[in-house]
């Protein structure tokens, strides 16, 4: 019974809601939810099906979120020493570095109850939850499965399992002093990323939240992408305002790394070993005023490379901020775990410029990159115009990239209108998606929505694409655990519903190509389950047994 509940629990939560993906989008510095990949978005899913309790989270706990500045943190933990618990989202926004916008963000991943007395601890709780789906795609079956419990908000068991293969299993302990102590898959982001981020990162400047990155440090890992993560044994110890992490994986990758926050200001150093060699980098991030800078810098002993970048953040006034980061990464330098900000697909080979500018109603960003081995450069400007006018959102988002050494695609320009409306449980949403890259290639949908206790679907898009250097992709709503960007192309059409009951979430969906220069596909996705929380007065013997 207990394995029952334990592995059969179901997490109905919504991820298709535009309340949750814009939350993603403001916490990982994204333009649109298309920059995002599946084991990233999994990352988000993990910490909302497991909230944290704000008021008695450790710094450690806080940081390894991902979603917090140094700075950040101590001042939660400092309003929280001085004024007691932080009991709602306005009183969250107040706090020193947070503001509304921020706070709103953070409801989908942390609760805010009282702790009670100083020191008190929840104790007896246990939770558990899973997510199962199967689908067929054209005749091909797949499955997965992740399941997840959590005892007194410190213990943890995780696994996800993709068409009968575990692709990431985790036993974890987090505490106050022993801040982190994880057996199996962990995930490993510090600094900027010059030299260790392990998963997924941004590597366009899309949006002025992506100039700097919030590392997460050690965290538990469950995803059904197993290259996204390391498999071995990690732990963090907190020593006042010093944590120290060390981390050891199966293939032979070992890492420390020290860190050390002052109020303002945090610094730390961190060293790889592999079978390579060794490699390492320190960093640095302080907060003067209403500007933050941050820096790191790298050296690769392997191939006797070196990188680093410098940037700084201004921000302006609530709602408008500005930025600038300068990034050299010589043609020698390399790390096979770097997730820096950059042009191309690696962190190596590129010197470069880029500045961002936010306002309420427009963001804007603009990059230069020389890449010195090939001798070539590459430029890059995103422009996004969005505002509100009662239940309508209009946006649109231009972005260009020129390279001028390419004999050919070397200017490609993406120009998207997206008309969002709301009228209560009512929705919709209307997309016109132009881009010319070898010629000009267009998509556009059409999709309404009723969401409420039930919720219901339907999309209908069009497209006419003639190259696959032309190709647009769109994100699509799924099940939950399920990440659909399709890449379009060719000429034809595409019909999908997605509906939810209770427990209960279908897709369906086909794709047709009425000139046959392609084989039409069809695709079915179903899920059902429960979420099972609190259940240890389940598990506790009843008197006399």
């Amino acid at each position: 019974m207990i394995i029952l509940c334990l592995v059969l629990a179901l997490l109905p939560l919504d991820w298709n809601s535009n309340e949750f993906r814009n939350a993603v989008l403001h916490l990982s510095g994204a333009a649109s939810v298309e920059e995002l990949t599946e084991s990233e978005l999994e990352r988000y899913q993990s910490l909302a099906e497991r909230p944290l309790e704000l008021n008695l989270a450790s710094r450690s706990q806080l940081l390894s979120t991902g979603f917090f500045t140094p700075f950040q943190v101590e001042s939660i933990l400092d309003y929280i020493r001085s004024s007691g618990d932080i009991l709602s989202t306005a009183e969250l926004a107040a706090v020193s570095g947070i503001g509304l916008q921020m706070a709103k963000d953070l409801e989908f991943f942390f609760v805010m109850n009282s702790s009670g007395l100083l020191g008190a601890s929840k104790k007896g709780s246990l939770y558990a939850d899973a997510q199962m789906r199967q689908s067929v795609r054209s005749g091909k079956w797949t499955s997965a499965m992740k399941a997840s419990s959590t005892l007194d908000s410190r213990y943890s068991a995780r696994l996800a399992v993709k068409n009968e293969t575990l692709t990431s299993a985790s036993l974890s302990y987090s505490g106050r002093t022993l801040s982190g102590l994880i057996v199996g898959s962990f995930s490993a982001r510090f600094g900027q990323g010059l030299l260790m981020w392990s998963g997924f990162s941004l590597s366009g400047l899309s949006t002025v939240s992506a100039f700097s990155r919030n590392a997460s440090g050690l965290a538990p890992c469950s995803t059904l992408s197993p290259e996204s993560c390391f498999n071995g044994v990690a732990a963090a110890v907190d020593m006042g305002r010093s944590t120290i992490s060390l981390a050891a994986d199966f293939q032979g990758v070992q890492m420390l790394n020290l860190n050390h926050m002052w109020k303002r200001t945090s610094a730390s150093l961190t060293a790889v070993h592999s079978p390579e060699g060794y490699r390492a980098s320190a960093d640095l991030r302080t907060t003067l005023g209403k500007c933050t800078l941050l820096g790191e810098g790298a050296l690769d002993l392997v191939g006797g490379g070196t990188s680093g970048l410098l940037g700084a953040v201004w921000n302006i006034a609530y709602g408008k901020k500005s930025a600038l980061l300068l990034r050299a990464y010589s043609p020698s330098y390399s790390s096979p775990w770097a997730g820096a900000a950059r042009s191309s697909t690696k962190v190596s080979n590129e010197y470069a410029a880029s500045a961002g500018l936010q306002l309420p109603w427009l963001s804007a960003t603009a990059d230069a990159a020389w890449h010195p081995s090939g001798g070539d450069w590459q430029y890059k400007g995103i422009v996004n115009l969005q505002h509100s006018w009662g239940a309508l959102t209009p946006s649109l988002k231009i972005s260009t990239r020129y390279r001028p050494q390419a004999e050919k695609e070397n200017l490609r320009t993406d120009i998207r209108f997206d008309l969002d409306g709301s009228w209560g449980e009512l929705q919709a949403h209307l997309r016109v998606n132009a881009l010319r890259c070898v010629s000009w290639g267009w998509l556009g949908y059409a999709e309404a929505g009723w969401k409420g206790d039930a919720s219901l679907w339907l999309r209908a898009t069009v497209f006419d694409i003639g190259s696959w250097a032309d190709r647009i992709y769109v994100y699509e709503r799924d099940v939950p655990g399920s990440f659909n960007v399709p890449a379009y192309y060719g000429r034809g059409y595409s019909l999908s519903l997605y509906a939810g009951w209770k427990e209960l979430r279908v897709r369906l969906s086909t794709t047709r190509y009425p000139g046959g220069e392609k084989s039409p596909s069809w695709e079915l996705k179903l899920m059902i389950g429960m979420k099972s929380q609190n259940l240890k007065p389940m598990l506790s013997p009843r008197a006399g047994e």
